[in-house]
């Protein structure tokens, strides 16, 4: 009889061991979810944050209408700002709420189009080399005293 009150004391520890095996299966299963889920959230605001990036790009700027308070309505011509350089020169250029357009420098013989809201500040370091199209018209910019870094707003 001690035989097999051995052999029943093995079984039932054999059946204690695949117990224990289960519940760390379902809280590995659980800890396998929850990281799924912080993957797919990081994920999802990476994604916003690179269309984000994506809008400020001037090559790939696309802009949304916004009417919000104006009587006029918003064209795409008076949304977009186009710089023509002759000479090689080191401009900067923002939008209405002060997002960066563009920071380059631009060679000569170029020509940069941007799209954002009006009106446009531009921080031209050579204005003689370069000008401005803006609804439809083209404007030279104003050179200072010292014939270097002319800062213009143009737009509404």
């Amino acid at each position: 009889t001690s035989a097999n009150t051995g052999s029943k004391k093995k079984t039932q520890k054999k059946s204690s061991a695949s117990g224990s095996t289960k519940r760390t299966n379902n809280a590995s299963t659980k800890t396998a979810k929850k990281e799924n889920q912080q993957k797919a959230s990081q994920t999802q605001g990476s994604a916003a944050a690179a269309s984000q990036r994506q809008t400020l790009n001037p090559e790939v700027s696309s802009s949304v209408a916004d009417t919000g308070g104006t009587t006029r309505p918003v064209t795409a011509d008076s949304r977009s700002i186009t710089l023509k350089v002759q000479e090689s020169t080191h401009v900067v250029v923002w939008d209405r709420d002060n997002v960066e357009l563009l920071r380059r420098y631009v060679e000569g013989g170029k020509v940069v189009s941007l799209a954002g809201k009006p009106p446009f500040t531009l921080l031209v370091s050579y204005p003689e080399g370069a000008k401005v199209v803006y609804g439809g018209r083209e404007f030279s910019i104003p050179v200072g005293k010292s014939g270097r870094n002319a800062k213009v707003r143009v737009g509404r």
